[in-house]
């Protein structure tokens, strides 16, 4: 060994021999305690959040900081290694003080535990990651591209290793194996919850074992195997047929099984099966939704007992979706989960303080009466106009939060009468501004009267208001004509869910507007609405193939579609009927395919959901009388332009 060491350094030319204690900005060496190895990522968090001025940030900088800043310190290490899980409590242990307050003097209240804050937003959270969770999806990652790029130099000395049948979702873990190889087998493990086969011969895939049906929470059959001998999907297809052999089928599995298989659809070319990440609907895995997937995994039975699952979603996305600083919106946050230190909730909390109003001395000093109830409150809203809207709210239940979640949801018809701009973002800054001055009332700080605070209000509204400036985009709702010497193919599905009944339209018309062909159809069973949309494209490519169509814009309103057609590959459960447009696309001298909202697609539209209602039909030369005031009003609006 010592002879073979000496040749190695003779021929890299290799004077001395060093091991550092890292490599690349990771550890090179891991001992028996990991964690010893990885006590830097907590040091280097602690550094950066010490010299943030915590006092100086709000919560809304708070936020920003930790989800671009703090959690984004580990990641290089956690795409390589697993960290060690009391690492990832360390990290957030930091993460967590610095959100709350702590310093070195005080610890405040904590008012949930991290794994609530980790809550999608629009379930009741706050949206951070949960490290364990991101570190399991980072390493599945790396595992997928063992997947997904088989010949690469690395996939091929780890397969020769440690999977050296190629089968790597279910490989083992072997003694003695590297602590890399440990870290991607732990995002095997991950990727155990969301991939799934694809169909194309199904001679890989195992009927009773693999995941291959994405409509099943478990992606495999439910029906029981018993004494069946059936092994492979490619014994469930005609061979003579190439589609599924509905009458085995039928005998083999329960009707629930039955409609789900069905639903798959077959490529009509020959296409070898694959795997492919059930999460997403082109089904390319991508971290994001691995770390979904795992949290959900992890923590998701735990949903339905927490705060957040006391409102709906809608009133989250009220929340969030509020034209106003983002320390109003996470005061709301606040509010809604009843995580504000009014002294009955620090009360009830079994804390020795007195629960009345220190304002007013007239009642307990919780979030209706602070809000709603206080004399200043209700002088405020008064100022506002907003009295009489408040009044009726406090009907509503009794406890401030749900007052508060009724006036973010209140319908659009019922502002408009109110006749007051923005009302849910005035709702929000004043709920906000009354907390801000009960704060300083607490502090022995100067406090505004009613008066100043409606000013106030009205004040910071409009300056916001005024300074935020989304990306304006303009969108018509005028039908696009083709290029000159291109016709427009115009294509739109239906599809029901319940029933998983899809109907399909199309619509050819050439460069000058004028109509040259349509057609519906309906399918009794469809796979989903992705599925629905792309079959309505390969239904319009047909449909173009017998007009004689030669140069041809294609426009769907599925974005997804449109994609997936413009790459010409798709991971997706319709990835059959994108190879099959593709093939047919080749009939064509020229193929354009290209996305409109469905306003411009109003004819392809019409004539989907006809066939729900009518047998299938095509028309030549003269258009259904349903979609003619629709064709005339495209055509109008073309000459105008």
């Amino acid at each position: 060994e010592v002879n073979m060491k000496a040749q190695i350094c003779s021929c890299l030319n290799i004077m001395t021999e060093a091991l550092n204690a890292k490599y690349l900005g990771l550890p090179a060496t891991l001992g028996l305690d990991k964690s010893d190895s990885f006590q830097y990522l907590i040091d280097r968090l602690i550094m950066k959040l010490t010299g943030w001025k915590e006092k100086c940030l709000s919560s809304g900088g708070k936020e920003v900081l930790i989800k671009s800043v703090a959690q984004a310190i580990p990641t290089y290490a956690m795409s390589v290694f697993q960290i060690p899980k009391k690492i990832c409590k360390g990290i957030t242990n930091v993460i967590s003080r610095f959100w709350w307050g702590d310093d070195t003097t005080h610890k405040r209240m904590h008012w949930f535990a991290w794994w609530k804050m980790c809550i999608p937003k629009k379930e009741g959270g706050m949206g951070f990651r949960d490290i364990h969770c991101f570190n399991l999806a980072l390493l599945a990652k790396q595992a997928w591209r063992l997947i997904d790029n088989p010949d690469s130099l690395c996939a091929l000395i780890l397969k020769a290793k440690y999977f050296p049948d190629g089968d790597l979702m279910n490989a083992t873990l072997k003694k003695k194996a590297s602590y890399t190889w440990q870290s991607i087998m732990a995002g095997v493990d991950m990727l155990r919850h969301g991939y799934i086969w694809r169909v194309g011969d199904g001679e890989k895939i195992r009927i009773w074992d693999d995941p291959w049906i994405s409509q099943i929470l478990t992606r495999k059959v439910i029906s029981p195997r018993g004494n069946n001998l059936l092994s492979r999907v490619s014994d469930l297809i005609d061979p003579v047929t190439g589609s599924w052999d509905e009458q085995l089928v039928n005998q083999t599995f329960w009707q629930v099984d039955v409609r789900r298989i069905l639903a798959i659809p077959l490529p009509l070319h020959e296409m070898t099966d694959f795997l492919a990440w059930n999460m997403t609907k082109s089904g390319t895995f991508t971290v994001r939704s691995a770390y979904h997937t795992e949290w959900e995994f992890q923590f998701g039975h735990k949903l339905e007992s927490t705060a957040g699952a006391s409102n709906p979603s809608y009133t989250w996305d009220s929340v969030w979706n509020l034209v106003c600083p983002a320390k109003i919106k996470i005061f709301m946050w606040r509010v809604l989960q009843s995580a504000i230190p009014c002294r009955s909730i620090l009360a009830n909390k079994h804390l020795k303080i007195n629960p009345s109003c220190p304002a007013c001395n007239q009642g307990p000093d919780d979030i209706r009466h602070m809000l709603f109830e206080c004399k200043l409150a209700m002088d405020v809203w008064k100022m506002l106009g907003l009295e009489l809207v408040i009044k009726q709210a406090l009907k509503v239940d009794k406890a401030g939060e749900l007052v508060l979640a009724h006036l973010l949801c209140l319908p659009e018809q019922q502002i408009q009468v109110l006749g007051l701009p923005k009302f849910r973002e005035t709702m929000a800054t004043t709920a906000w501004y009354l907390w801000y001055e009960r704060r300083k009332l607490t502090h022995d700080e100067e406090t505004q009267s009613a008066y100043q605070i409606n000013m106030s209000v009205r004040g910071l509204v409009a300056n916001y208001t005024i300074s935020y400036s989304p990306k304006a985009h303009v969108r018509s709702d005028a039908w696009l004509k083709p290029k000159y010497g291109y016709v427009k193919l115009n294509v739109d599905a239906g599809f029901d869910s319940d029933t998983l009944a899809a109907t399909f339209g199309a619509v050819i018309r050439d460069h000058r507007g004028k109509f040259i062909a349509a057609a519906n159809e309906k399918m009794e069973i469809c796979f989903d609405s992705f599925t629905a949309e792309a079959i309505a494209v390969r239904f319009g490519l047909n449909l173009a193939n017998t007009v004689g169509c030669s140069k041809i814009e294609v426009n769907s309103d599925s974005v997804e579609v449109v994609n997936a057609l413009s790459q010409g590959y798709s991971s997706s459960v319709a990835s059959s009927i994108i190879d099959d447009c593709y093939f047919m696309s080749l009939d064509f001298s020229h193929v354009i395919y290209d996305h409109c909202n469905r306003e411009r697609n109003r004819v392809a539209h019409e004539l989907a959901r006809l066939a729900r209602f009518s047998s299938p039909s095509v028309w030549m030369d003269n258009a259904p009388d349903e979609v003619i005031p629709l064709l005339v009003n495209d055509a109008t609006l073309l000459m105008n332009e």
